[in-house]
């Protein structure tokens, strides 16, 4: 891949629960180096481990997923998990932009951390806090980045590394940070 990148709105806080509810936008770039030849591969998108919404909260969903700006399987809620395979094909020498947007509710302190399947030459996530007043604290783990506090209305880049390298495991993250927030 060339380059991932990821923002996390944060657009409502459950206190009641101590839950966020994250609209979560992706764009996926993949490029071919090739000269004399198309390529065509299989892909994913999914999230694992969501939690249930909390009492009248929005579903959990793939609102949308796009592939060179055309729409592939429609919305889709799910509970806990979601995986959505499709197939890519890259001109020689060109590129293919994936576009998707999962919701989903993320509990105080629980993990958010993403394995990396490929190796990816650009990774970047920014949290978008939208909660108004409320200040969002992000709490790096294994390395991966530094903590901070995310002013209401700000953005602010999280994660932003080169060269990544897929996993050796299934715990092997190329990321991992938690929320919460901030008094």
């Amino acid at each position: 891949m060339e380059r991932v990148e990821r923002t996390l709105h944060v657009v409502k806080y459950d206190s009641a629960h101590k839950m966020f509810l994250v609209n979560q936008d992706t764009e996926i770039v993949y490029k071919s180096y090739l000269s004399d030849a198309d390529v065509t591969f299989p892909s994913r998108v999914g999230y694992t481990n969501a939690p249930l919404p909390p009492p009248g909260g929005d579903d959990c969903c793939l609102a949308y997923l796009r592939i060179d700006g055309k729409d592939f399987g429609g919305r889709e809620t799910f509970t806990s998990k979601i995986v959505r395979p499709f197939q890519i094909t890259i001109k020689s020498h060109s590129e293919c932009v994936v576009r998707h947007r999962m919701v989903f509710w993320v509990a105080v302190n629980e993990p958010n951390r993403q394995l990396a399947i490929r190796f990816t030459r650009k990774m970047t996530v920014m949290i978008n806090n939208q909660l108004g007043t409320h200040k969002i604290k992000v709490t790096h783990h294994g390395g991966s980045g530094q903590n901070g506090v995310i002013e209401g209305g700000e953005t602010s880049i999280v994660v932003n590394k080169l060269d990544v390298h897929p996993g050796k495991s299934n715990t092997d993250f190329a990321f991992h940070f938690t929320l919460d927030i901030e008094n």
